[in-house]
């Protein structure tokens, strides 16, 4: 008598879990660290800016310009201003 099999085993539930939990494992870092990157290059390139225009206003006006990095109370930046 040929008996037919339905459904799946414990060691195939389990195997099937670890797998998806090391995909999981390894996907969810990598995600993340997309949104840190983004961050800084926005941050970077604000920075870039207001250096370019810092010596562009330097140029025309015939006057010093620098620039200044404002941090909040955390430590992080919180604005760069162009000052004359």
């Amino acid at each position: 008598m040929v008996r037919s099999r339905a459904g799946i085993t414990l060691l195939e539930l389990v195997a099937a879990l670890l797998i998806i939990s090391l995909a999981v494992g390894v996907a969810v870092p990598a995600f993340l660290s997309l949104g840190r990157t983004d961050d800084l290059t926005a941050a970077t390139r604000r920075v870039e800016t207001l250096f370019r225009l810092a010596r562009d206003s330097a140029i025309s006006s015939g006057l010093l310009a620098r620039v200044r990095a404002v941090q909040d109370r955390a430590g992080n930046l919180a604005r760069v201003q162009a000052l004359r």
